[in-house]
């Protein structure tokens, strides 16, 4: 029997929600514009609380770049940023990446001259503005750079019902089970608890699925030899 050799199915946020009221016992046919809103607003608390679970971030990990001019030193990242985690620059016309070491708040603080000029060598991650962080360098670039870096980010909010999910696809069942518990403290008390534990169970399973496969290292335990 011929199979599609198809693996490109992504539900959008729309199919997501008609699914998710289905397992909350609502016929999606009766949905009106005040339930979609109301699912789409409940959709986006999901993404939030996932993002806290730590089950794909290694598929939220991407690299950012910006140029940075002389005499700037601290750098807005891009949004959705949430954490830095690595950084380097090249200088003008370069192609050497030169690592930039992380130093803590407390590290940086301790800098008697931070006015001094020169390569960057050391930066912290300042999250003192909500939602907006930024790396401060140290020294002050004396002139332009490139900056690079590899920062965790947000999952996309959910906007238009078109889009597909901001997600890997093994999390698209823990979504629409997460959905319907949801939607069930608002319309379908009596399906609260099989969803929530359903969403429970999906949850742990993709956490369990979502590894990054790297190099493999086995190591032999000595035989020990027993007294007689």
């Amino acid at each position: 029997m011929a199979t599609s050799g198809v693996y490109t199915w992504t539900p959008t946020l729309a199919n997501l929600i008609d699914e998710a009221c289905e397992r909350a016992g609502i016929n999606p046919a009766t949905l009106t514009h005040q339930h979609l809103v109301s699912a789409r607003n409940s959709l986006n608390y999901v993404f939030r609380e996932l993002e806290t679970e730590q089950v794909d971030q290694f598929y939220r990990i991407d690299q950012e770049s910006t140029s940075v001019s002389s005499s700037t030193y601290q750098v807005s990242l891009a949004s959705g940023s949430v954490e830095v985690i690595q950084m380097w620059y090249r200088t003008s016309g370069s192609t050497t990446d030169i690592p930039i070491t992380r130093i803590s708040r407390e590290d940086y603080q301790n800098i008697a001259t931070k006015a001094s000029t020169g390569n960057p060598t050391m930066a912290w991650v300042d999250h003192s503005s909500l939602n907006a962080p930024q790396i401060v360098l140290w020294p002050v670039p004396d002139a332009t750079i490139t900056l690079y870096y590899d920062r965790l980010r947000f999952i996309d909010d959910a906007t238009t019902l078109s889009h597909t999910a901001d997600a890997h696809r093994f999390m698209y069942d823990v979504i629409a089970y997460a959905l319907a518990a949801r939607l069930c403290e608002k319309y379908s008390a009596e399906r609260f608890a099989l969803n929530q534990t359903r969403y429970r169970e999906t949850l742990a399973k993709a956490k369990a699925a979502i590894i990054p496969r790297g190099d493999i290292m086995i190591y032999g335990a000595q035989n020990r030899r027993r007294r007689a």
